[in-house]
């Protein structure tokens, strides 16, 4: 026959709500969406899965501020490109992985993240995959902008050269510009296959 029952009840000793509602507030605010605690009160009890869903619905930009968020994410996507071309180019990454992922990693971590975004909910699935493949189209017109040859960001810079010298450039000249453009992009291939294939190891050994 049991003697005692110790039944323990959150927030019966201490209050917690206070410190759910500050950690809330700091998550959203990096979304620049501002919680008032009573929005938080009134789902006292809630799953952390089902009150995060809640208040994702309850606030909804209209279509100038979408317009306005979606400059914000590009600014910074197009921010955290160039710093990876710096140190890139620098060599102040300790390791090739931290800086360039190739095709696997790229699908592998898509698939991860897209899959435990369904698992919180259809539209939270459906807002990170198109999150992402807009991400994706961004650094591929920014890679593509690049000056280097082959791209369209050489051709431009080949055309203003040439209007600046008012001369067209040679056929050979051009042929060889685009030789040593393939040829770095081709070594960036490479590159990007290396960094999977440590991304890859890593993970089996780890």
């Amino acid at each position: 026959m049991k003697k005692a029952i110790l039944f323990d009840l959150d927030g019966v000793l201490l209050d917690s709500m206070p410190f759910h509602v500050k950690a809330w507030q700091e998550i959203f605010s990096q979304f620049d969406i501002q919680i008032e605690p009573g929005d938080i009160y009134e789902r006292e009890g809630t799953r952390t899965v089902d009150l995060a869903g809640k208040l994702a619905k309850s606030f909804h930009l209209n279509f100038f501020e979408s317009i306005q968020k979606a400059v914000q994410e590009t600014i910074i996507t197009t921010q955290s490109f160039i710093y990876g071309l710096i140190e890139l180019f620098s060599f102040k990454a300790k390791n090739v992985e931290d800086t360039v992922a190739g095709p696997v990693r790229i699908i592998t971590l898509v698939g991860e993240n897209t899959t435990k975004s369904f698992k919180t909910g259809i539209g939270e699935g459906f807002h990170f995959f198109f999150k992402i493949i807009s991400i994706i189209s961004i650094i591929i017109a920014l890679t593509n902008l690049l000056p280097i040859p082959a791209l369209d960001g050489g051709t431009i810079v080949i055309s203003i050269f040439e209007q600046v010298r008012r001369k067209p450039l040679k056929l050979k000249s051009i042929f060889r510009f685009q030789v040593i453009g393939f040829s770095f992009i081709a070594l960036l291939i490479v590159v990007a296959l290396f960094s999977d294939i440590m991304y890859i190891i890593k993970n089996i050994f780890s």
